[in-house]
């Protein structure tokens, strides 16, 4: 094989360099954030935190083999490492929608706890195949940046300008299109970057050719692959069979039928491997009020007595139980339902095996309104002197609440002080299949904060031997009559219809051990916020590497496992990386030096997570707070690089490292406020404003790089140069892992909190060092 200079020779490698690495950039920012629905997707949303260290491990190994091959550089060919992104890109994306398809197909949410070996063993090839392509994305982007370390300046700005374009155009993708249609995207953007190393008109019209048949093979397979997902293993709901389905920037939405074991056939409405569910009920129009026959959620209010007169429903879908409502209201009484999918109410609507289910014509009622929007924001958005007295929470999927991948803020104290102020006056709230134990914490803390007495009189629990029990709170209280009521109802009704009432305000009346302790015991700390809105803990007390047969039936057990396991297993890999690099003696990071690189790198991506959490619920959805939040960063960043050498006074690592601890400080509050008064302002508005109040923070961190490169270089270490990019890639891997799971049980804010003390410590580092004549974190004056 020919050997090629260390330096870029101009007849035989591209000359565009910057237009190379643009595109380069934009690939892969695009790859990352088609990572995290693949995941999702493919893997379910307990795993769906992979993506982000999937990504930044792959580009830490890519750069890192660079370094650490003897003569990478001067092996180097850029058409051929772009040929050979190109077949991993296609071969990764096509593999993982195929082969998770059909070979190792996804598996129902309610069956999970009895496949995780399977899902387990899913989550090992996942992650090889989708290493490979960042692996070659991280070593092209190092190579250039050796090659062309003298434009170093324009080459960096094509980079992020990529990658920014990239997170800007890959929501909107999603939302026209959904993940089948952004693969095959990606899969055509991924040739782009070979393309532009081509020189001759010819070699550019076969690279087009391939283009076409890649695309067009790509589209026809993953079509045929989305059209025939395996439901064999959604184990205990009977034969399963898709009907109709349809992707947005949510998730894939699948109308099935399923055909139990005696035959009877019932339709429901999925996301993605079922995580969330939604009931489709037949419409049939009434001439007057259907009669109770169970007292549970929705015949609550008419078991009591009470005839509500406008009603909200939330978590909508189709309109299951607007209809129940609506049956024993008489079918008259206005009736708002929210929903956040809109692919619900068209599938719904438009779905031929649906027609006699007559959706849309119970939807285009008069009285009926579907609203699709953000739970939160629709709460916040509605005109003054809008009051509700019948407010219905519907189930939430409460199971994805477990994971750190999560839109559902409806459940937290925040939401409940919206339910409250939204209520009339003698209005109910009922939580139907839902688990309380936290809930019975929020509200009744919120009920404290509002200055509400006697909890335990304004709270009714009934239970279900299928589901979760039922929670009807009434904030004025219940009359006598109403409880004498419920009593009659039940004790006629009991011995058909198998439910127990098991908290009654009166006094004498049984009630639920367990119950009692919730709503009359002492008031626990342990409740959610739009700070941390999980409903379930990490279990760290009691994580082991190697579980034992009893854990593995949990699937809280391994929702912790993955998790840890991951933050130990990277961080392991980090360990092992710097203690070969270091083996190099003249390459070799000094100590200072690789202490600021795992402390900048660790807090930058503490930062960069926490920030997108907490957006997450602001801009409304996950997807759009990712792209936003790593945008801003990349932008604002490269702002603070471009300006570094004008900036003679920042020069300083105490400086930058006190600035950056007071910009986190500034940045949690703005946004604290921000959320938690300005979620009613368009969204395009809130971008604005996501981007004035994360700016300054991500100029400050943008400076920390370049000032290291130069205090190196002043030094005259600059073969130290090449491998600090590694190292700080590395402890970004580590971070963000940490960050995803820290964030289930610590909350947001801890998260930057740890970052502002991180910097904090970099600073007394920085001061201590500069004190002792320490020379590698200053620069020298010239």
């Amino acid at each position: 094989m020919h050997a090629q200079s260390s330096e870029p020779s101009t007849d035989r490698q591209p000359s565009n360099y910057r237009g190379l690495v643009f595109a380069t950039a934009l690939c892969c920012l695009m790859f990352e954030l088609v990572l995290a629905r693949l995941v999702d997707f493919h893997l379910g949303a307990d795993n769906a935190y992979l993506a982000l260290p999937i990504a930044f491990l792959g580009l830490a190994l890519g750069s890192l083999h660079v370094h650490l091959v003897p003569g990478s550089i001067e092996r180097f060919s850029l058409r051929r490492a772009l040929a050979v992104l190109v077949g991993l890109c296609v071969g990764g994306l096509l593999f993982a929608f195929l082969f998770f398809s059909w070979v190792m197909p996804v598996t129902a949410t309610n069956a999970t706890v009895g496949h995780l070996g399977y899902l387990a063993k899913k989550t090992a090839i996942f992650v090889v195949v989708m290493l490979l392509p960042f692996h070659s994305f991280g070593r092209i982007l190092t190579s250039i940046y050796q090659l062309r370390r003298d434009d170093i300046g324009s080459i960096y700005a094509a980079d992020l300008l990529g990658a920014a374009l990239a997170c800007a155009m890959t929501p909107v993708a999603f939302h026209f299109g959904g993940l089948p249609t952004v693969i095959v995207v990606l899969i055509v953007l991924s040739f782009v970057p070979l393309v532009l190393s081509l020189d001759s008109a010819r070699s550019k019209l076969i690279a087009a050719v391939a283009i076409v048949v890649f695309a067009g093979g790509a589209e026809r397979l993953i079509a045929w692959a989305d059209s025939s997902v395996d439901y064999a293993s959604f184990d205990g709901i009977g034969a399963t069979e898709e009907i109709a389905h349809g992707w947005n920037e949510h998730s894939r939405v699948a109308v099935v039928e399923v055909t139990s074991s005696k035959g009877k056939k019932s339709h429901t409405i999925i996301h993605n491997n079922s995580r969330s569910a939604v009931r489709v009920w037949r419409y049939k129009p009434v001439n007057k009020p259907a009669v109770p026959k169970q007292f549970e959620g929705r015949e609550a209010p008419w078991v009591l007595g009470r005839q509500p007169t406008n009603m909200l429903v939330m978590f909508a879908g189709t309109g299951a139980e607007m209809i129940a409502l609506d049956r024993f209201s008489g079918g008259d009484t206005p009736i708002t339902g929210v929903e956040l999918n809109g692919l619900v109410e068209q599938l719904g609507r438009e779905t031929p095996q649906l027609k006699n289910h007559r959706i849309a014509e119970f939807l285009d009622n008069d009285h009926i309104d579907l609203v699709i929007d953000e739970g939160r924001h629709f709460l916040t958005t509605r005109p003054p002197g809008t009051k509700y007295d019948l407010i219905y929470m519907g189930s939430n999927a409460a199971t994805t609440a477990v994971t750190g991948h999560t839109t559902k803020y409806l459940d937290t104290i925040e939401a409940y002080e919206t339910y409250l102020d939204l209520l009339a006056p003698g209005g109910l709230i009922v939580f139907d299949h839902q688990p309380l134990n936290k809930r019975i914490s929020n509200m009744r803390h919120v009920f404290e904060r509002r200055g509400i007495p006697d909890f335990q009189d304004k709270v009714i629990i009934v239970d279900s031997r299928h589901s979760n029990d039922d929670m009807i709170i009434a904030p004025d209280g219940f009359t006598q009559e109403e409880l004498d009521r419920a009593i009659a109802f039940v004790s006629a009704n009991h011995a058909r219809r198998a439910r127990h009432i098991r908290y009654l305000p009166r006094e004498g009346y049984k009630r639920t051990a367990v119950y009692r302790e919730l709503i009359e015991g002492d008031i626990h700390d342990d409740v959610f916020t739009d700070d941390r809105p999980f409903m379930r803990d990490l279990d760290l007390p009691n994580y082991k590497l190697i579980p034992t047969a009893e854990q593995r039936e949990s699937l809280a057990w391994y929702v912790t496992w993955i998790k840890v396991t991951t933050v130990v297993v990277l961080s392991m890999i980090a360990v092992v990386f710097i203690g070969v690099a270091s083996l190099r003696r003249e390459s070799r990071a000094p100590a200072p030096v690789l202490l600021y690189l795992l402390l900048t790198g660790f807090c930058f991506m503490l930062c960069e997570v926490a920030i997108m959490a907490k957006l997450e619920l602001f801009l409304t959805q996950p997807l759009l707070s990712m792209a936003a939040v790593l945008s801003l960063f990349l932008l604002t960043s490269g702002v603070g690089s471009a300006i570094y050498p004008r900036l003679v006074r920042l020069h300083d690592t105490r400086v930058l490292a006190g600035l950056a601890a007071a910009a986190v400080v500034l940045v949690t509050v703005v946004l604290d406020a921000m959320v938690g008064n300005l979620l009613h302002l368009p969204v395009a508005l809130k971008l604005v404003l996501a981007t004035v109040a994360i700016a300054p923070l991500g100029v400050v961190l943008g400076l920390f790089y370049p000032h290291l490169v130069s205090c190196l270089i002043d030094q005259d270490r600059a073969q130290t140069v090449s491998i600090s990019y590694g190292l700080s890639t590395l402890s970004s891997v580590v971070g963000s892992a940490y960050a995803l799971a820290a964030m289930i049980n610590l909350g947001f804010d801890r998260l930057l909190h740890q970052a502002a003390l991180g910097y904090v410590a970099l600073f007394v580092f920085a001061v201590g060092y500069g004190l002792a004549g320490g020379r590698w974190l200053s620069r020298t004056a010239r």
